[in-house]
């Protein structure tokens, strides 16, 4: 019977067996028909989604190919001819997917306890990966997607709770600190965590967990935590004695404990409020409208001209009934609940114009903050729509939100602040109508932000829909800069693709599509894929010509993150190339400053080049300043490449043990982004550190786990084929080892990487000396010293007279 898995990569078997599935269009065509397993789609339907919705005329053809080549692979069985079109005959329990839910329903009706978190967590170990992983930049997987990874979240905290109310607290915290810090949305998880930590005796960390996440929700999203919560941090300082029975942190049917959190406070403090007089009633409704924190200047200008006299004694008033208190310059409510109270007692009626008004008011204000008038003006629209369906006003509203956010989220990403520009540019597309252009333009800015906070999923998507909505609106410009945003995620995250989605040949079609546009940013985008290409062949010269196209168009741009990108560019040109180390130090010094910002990729080139000079006292101080840039801007990815420069910098240094645990710490935080390119990077240093630390076996089986290189990436190949030898060497197979030695050193020889050349040359000379060829040694390794001269890397010159005496 032939069995397929998507919770992870594709797995295909036919009685146990591997089957091979097509790569190219006929495995997207398999992918689609998996997902509509028992249901027929037409071949037009199928060529459209194949092509893009631009097949060619032989489109029909080809499809008939593809589908006979599936065929072959699964057996004419499965895959049938049907109402004009085609169809994967597939019953439930022979995917994974099918198996796992079943499992989990059967699970969920268990009453035994102990039953149900054995069967949830066998369940849950039938997932090896993210759900349909190879299909994880396909527009038709992404709902299918999210739904298996709603899924599994679901039967986690559901195994979480069944471990619970078997008492295993203290064994859940670590899975438990690890799920928040991956989903810290999921209020579940941290009031299981809150929980778990209560039980186990840790009261204060239960409380601290509970801060971590209001504070998260805060900075976020910009909301308290829910009634759940805010009733399990209460519980826990009260001690009440029902959280040491069922759990309340659950769904439905927690009994008691569980039930209605928050509410007996929310209904004394709604009493309170609706007994107060009409005038400090329309003081404190101003006030709820603006914020916990409010002016009396802000207040004045939202209410009547009839209640405008009174406000400060109102106030004073409301004061004294202890519903707000004086701070600085103003008032605050004393605690978020009393807020979430008077601001729920508002009729939305009456507070979208409050809304509305404030944001006009602050507009008017001296350097007003955006960020803030696209808030109200969102919330005056939210309002409304509770209200009644969207309408010219909803719409209005919605605009003039979109515009302040998105402006305000535009300023917060060239100043590199990811996180709040990723949030602002999401909430302005989604105020906006699906056919207003200005739509695209912020799902496309949001993308980068995404894709550079580790939220891949979350970028994919947005870029597939606007590739989608752009091409049927024959939006050339916002088309293009989406493939190449999309194309540079699929490089990063080491997907598969195929020779027509390559990074550089997208690069090449979208200069001649958007050179005629004038679209200096999208032209600097891609000229860094085209700079990208030539470096993966070796050909730093050609990179840098393609880094001065890039800079070209990004000095006519706003100061920003793509001058970051053209500065590391250089900087890597530099650090890896022919030019002299101190002369490259002089000219990274002069580009750390490059148009005003202070450039990550330089510091970390400077701390490289300095380790070569043999100073690795400054060498980790440039590397300590970029992790310290890194932290400021509150962004991951650029952790991965630090952590490969600090444990390179670690090995020049001949301290092996710190290298290894700078290139553990790069994979696993590569794995909490979901795997990346720098993973290849990280692991073949890891593997060197370990072979230095006459750890061979476990060198090995990292080795083992990587494909070394690709035909695209000549450089990283000829990288693995040095670690190969290296380890080859030290189990004395110096055959082996010397014919990888020149593998390498004919790859490198080939290109402008002095230091990867000189790196080779070295390496073929220890093997020809193992192998007893000392005159061969002896030429290799001269070649390595005279590239190790002349770049000036004093460090990697010492290791030449080991050979050459």
């Amino acid at each position: 019977m032939l069995e397929v898995g998507v919770l992870g990569p594709l797995v295909v078997e036919r009685s146990g067996e591997p089957v091979a599935i097509p790569g190219g269009r006929a495995r997207k065509l398999f992918g689609f028909l998996l997902i509509h397993a028992g249901s027929a789609h037409s071949v037009e339907m199928l060529t459209d989604l194949l092509w893009d919705g631009h097949p060619p005329r032989t489109a029909s053809t080809a499809l008939h190919g593809y589908v006979s080549r599936l065929r072959k692979a699964l057996g004419g069985e499965v895959l049938h001819t049907a109402a004009g079109g085609y169809q994967l005959a597939l019953e439930p329990e022979q995917t994974d997917s099918g198996r796992f839910v079943a499992l989990t329903g059967v699970a969920q009706a268990s009453p035994d306890e102990l039953r149900r978190s054995a069967l949830l967590r066998q369940a849950l170990a039938m997932w090896r990966g993210p759900a349909l992983d190879t299909y994880r930049f396909e527009h038709f997987a992404q709902a299918e997607i999210a739904a298996l990874e709603e899924r599994r979240l679901c039967a986690v905290e559901e195994a979480i709770e069944a471990d619970l109310n078997l008492g295993r607290h203290g064994a859940l915290v670590p899975e438990l600190q690890r799920l928040v810090r991956r989903h810290p949305q999921r209020e579940r998880f941290w009031a299981q965590l809150m929980l778990a930590l209560y039980r186990a005796g840790r009261q204060v960390d239960a409380l601290a967990a509970y801060r971590r996440a209001r504070s998260w929700m805060a900075e976020e999203l910009g909301i308290e935590p829910g009634p759940q919560l805010r009733w399990l941090e209460q519980a826990v300082l009260r001690q009440d004695a029902g959280l040491v029975g069922e759990s309340p942190a659950g769904s439905a049917g927690g009994g008691e404990a569980a039930a209605d959190p928050g509410s007996a406070e929310l209904a004394l403090l709604s009493r309170r409020i609706r007994g107060l007089a009409p005038d400090e009633w329309a003081v404190l409704e101003c006030a709820a409208v603006v914020g916990r924190q409010f002016t009396t200047a802000a207040v004045r200008a939202l209410v009547s001209e009839q209640a405008y006299p009174n406000v400060v004694s109102q106030l004073r008033s409301l004061s004294a009934r202890r519903l707000v208190r004086p701070m600085g310059d103003g008032y605050e409510f004393p605690h978020p609940l009393f807020h979430q109270a008077a601001y729920a007692a508002s009729d939305p009626a009456a507070r979208a114009p409050l809304h509305e008004a404030h944001a006009h008011w602050l507009a008017a204000q001296a350097n007003p903050v955006g960020e803030l008038i696209g808030y109200h003006f969102e919330q005056a629209r939210a309002s409304l729509l509770t209200l009644r369906s969207p309408d010219a006003r909803t719409r209005r509203l919605g605009s003039l939100a979109a515009v302040h956010l998105g402006d305000a989220g535009t300023r917060a990403f060239r100043r590199a602040d990811m996180a709040s520009a990723a949030d602002l540019l999401t909430r302005a597309a989604k105020l906006l109508e699906p056919e207003e252009p200005q739509r695209l333009a912020w799902q496309l800015a949001a993308a980068r932000p995404l894709r550079t906070l580790g939220r891949t999923a979350e970028a994919v998507s947005v870029l597939l829909e606007v590739i989608d909505r752009a091409a049927r609106a024959g939006d050339v410009r916002s088309e293009w800069r989406a493939r190449l945003e999309l194309a540079f995620l699929r490089v990063t995250a080491s997907a598969g693709v195929h020779p027509e989605q390559d990074a550089v040949v997208v690069a090449e079609k979208a200069i001649s599509a958007l050179e005629p546009l004038g679209d200096d940013e999208g032209l600097a985008l891609a000229w860094t894929f085209v700079a990208d290409g030539h470096a993966q062949q070796g050909r730093l010269a050609g990179a840098a010509t393609a880094y001065e196209n890039a800079a070209r168009h990004a000095l006519r741009l706003p100061a920003g993150p793509y001058d970051g990108i053209v500065a590391e560019g250089f900087a890597i040109v530099l650090t890896e190339g022919p030019t002299p180390v101190a002369e490259a130090i002089a000219e990274c010094e002069r580009l750390l400053g490059y148009r005003d910002h202070p450039q990550l990729g330089v510091m970390r080139a400077l701390g490289v080049l300095y380790a070569m000079a043999g100073d690795t006292a400054a060498a980790r101080r440039w590397l300590g300043a970029a992790q310290t840039e890194i932290n400021r801007r509150g962004v991951k990815r650029p952790l991965l490449f630090l952590a490969h420069d600090q444990a390179r910098v670690a090995m020049m240094a001949g301290d092996p043990a710190e290298a290894e645990r700078h290139a553990r710490q790069g994979l696993t935080t590569g794995a909490q982004l979901g795997g990346d390119e720098a993973d290849e990077l990280n692991a073949m240093m890891l593997a060197l550190a370990l072979s230095r630390q006459d750890r061979p076996s476990e060198a090995e089986a990292v080795a083992s786990g990587h494909s070394g290189g690709s035909a695209q990436d000549i450089v990283r190949a000829a990288g693995w084929d040095m670690v190969r030898s290296e380890l080859r060497a030290s189990r004395q197979a110096w055959a082996e080892a010397r014919e990888l030695a020149a593998k390498a050193y004919s790859v490198a020889a080939r290109t402008d990487f002095a230091g990867v050349r000189a790196d080779a040359a070295l390496t073929l000379a220890r093997a020809c000396h193992g192998a007893g060829d000392l005159p061969a040694a002896a030429s290799y390794a001269r070649i390595a010293r005279d590239l190790f001269a002349a770049k000036g890397n004093v460090v990697m010159l010492r290791s030449t007279r080991t050979i050459l005496g």
